[in-house]
């Protein structure tokens, strides 16, 4: 299995009320307990980017009787660089979804078909996948835009200096 964040969260079924061990990477131990439903929930567990990962589950009851253990192995890799804006944009759809490999600064430049400039988005995102990035669909001067197409630049510029840019149209529809 592969992931792209370097946080997994995982939810089982055992006995009710089991106390359950994960250890990850023969290092880290997390314990929960299972709830009267059976169900338990390990939030935010921590991986390395770029190796297999390998969780090692197992549950022991209010009688001491301990499971078998149930390995998992899974590989972290950061997103990649995508955009995913709403399509078409409208008055209650109306944002880039964003997917960086690090933190990042994110800039779009949207432009009219005569390719003036007419409004810029900036943010300061967090690696991870699809973090939107809304846009009020007006221009710079705060008048609603008109509908049809736009052309788009999302510009990220990581810490180090490198950027990455992707261009595209979206349609606005309202």
């Amino acid at each position: 299995t592969e992931v792209w964040y370097d946080t997994l969260t995982v939810v089982g079924k055992t006995e009710p009320y089991a106390t359950v061990v994960v250890v990850i990477n023969d290092s880290t131990t997390r314990v929960t307990q299972a709830g009267p439903d059976s169900v338990f929930v390990f939030d935010t567990l921590k991986l390395i980017f770029d190796t297999t990962n390998t969780l090692k589950f197992v549950a022991i009851d209010d009688f001491g009787n301990v499971s078998d253990t149930t390995e998992l192995e899974v590989k972290a890799a950061p997103p990649e660089f995508e955009v995913k804006p709403s399509m078409p944009f409208t008055e209650t759809d109306h944002a880039f979804k964003i997917s960086v490999p690090e933190d990042a600064h994110v800039t779009i430049s949207l432009f009219n078909l005569r390719g003036d400039k007419i409004a810029t988005l900036e943010a300061d995102v967090q690696m991870g996948k699809y973090i939107p990035i809304v846009w009020d669909l007006k221009n710079s001067d705060g008048q609603e835009v008109n509908n049809g197409p736009i052309l788009y630049m999302v510009e990220v510029q990581y810490a180090d200096g490198r950027k990455q840019t992707k261009k595209d149209i979206i349609i606005v529809a309202r």
